[in-house]
């Protein structure tokens, strides 16, 4: 349901901004959503402001500024970028998200 979705996503965005050392501000950080298939982001998505869905990780990256999180849901991910020298958040949202870097996992 609608709720279940935005709870869950809000779970997990208060659980960031608590132990998150990367700071998230909502009036210039943006959250973008990577998914491997899908075509639109979800009514609770567009109404959390989401942006995406994105299906390549490496363009996530590319197009989020420092701060911006970016969410991923199930599928295996290969990264050709350094997240780390943008400084974000990168959230695995699925038990089957895995994300490798050369052929070895990432995250």
């Amino acid at each position: 349901s609608d709720e279940n979705e935005k709870n869950y996503y809000s779970k997990i965005q208060d659980n960031l901004d608590i132990n998150s050392p990367i700071k998230y501000n909502n009036e210039s950080n943006n959250t973008w959503i990577v998914h491997k298939t899908r075509k639109q982001l979800t009514r609770i998505e567009r109404k959390m402001g989401f942006n995406g869905p994105i299906h390549n990780i490496d363009y996530a990256i590319l197009e989020s500024r420092p701060g911006d999180r970016i969410m991923v849901h199930d599928g295996d991910y290969f990264l050709n970028s350094r997240p780390k020298q943008k400084n974000l958040s990168i959230i695995g949202l699925d038990e089957q998200c895995t994300m490798l870097n050369g052929g070895e996992r990432a995250l």
